[in-house]
């Protein structure tokens, strides 16, 4: 059993994706190819103007692009993908931080030095975070 474990590890670790991804991954491209072109096109004309109603999105002017990845990631779903952009939306703007470049060395402060973000990316896009507990201290 843990011979198949570790197989399954090995074909894992060959779907890794790079942490710094500036390209839309294989896997994506050929999920959204399944979707008929007048069904994401209606799904995106509706997000719009689910967002042009609201509070939270009026001043903003979005890309076709940024929006296509909520409904891709939602399957074209357009009552999650708008969830999830007044989520991230509501993110922003409480933590508007979180978005620009930091260029602190985590390691150097004892209480970051437990938390280490890896290289790559898990196959389906998410980033891999490894959390040494052990190591974690209040100083």
């Amino acid at each position: 059993m843990s011979n198949n474990r570790g197989l399954l590890l090995m074909d894992e670790i060959n779907d890794l994706l790079p942490l710094d991804i500036n390209y839309i991954p294989e896997f994506i491209l050929k999920n959204k190819e399944k979707v008929p072109n007048e069904t994401t096109k209606k799904a995106l004309q509706e997000l719009k103007e689910c967002l042009k109603g609201r509070k939270e999105s009026k001043a903003v002017e979005f890309e076709d692009d940024f929006l296509n990845v909520f409904l891709i990631r939602n399957n074209y779903n357009v009552k999650e993908a708008f969830r999830m952009v007044l989520c991230y939306l509501d993110l922003r703007k409480k933590h508007g931080y979180l978005y620009k470049r930091i260029e602190v060395d985590f390691t150097a402060i004892p209480s970051g030095q437990f938390v280490t973000v890896l290289p790559h990316r898990h196959a389906d896009g998410s980033a891999i975070v490894l959390f040494e507990i052990g190591k974690f201290s209040i100083t």
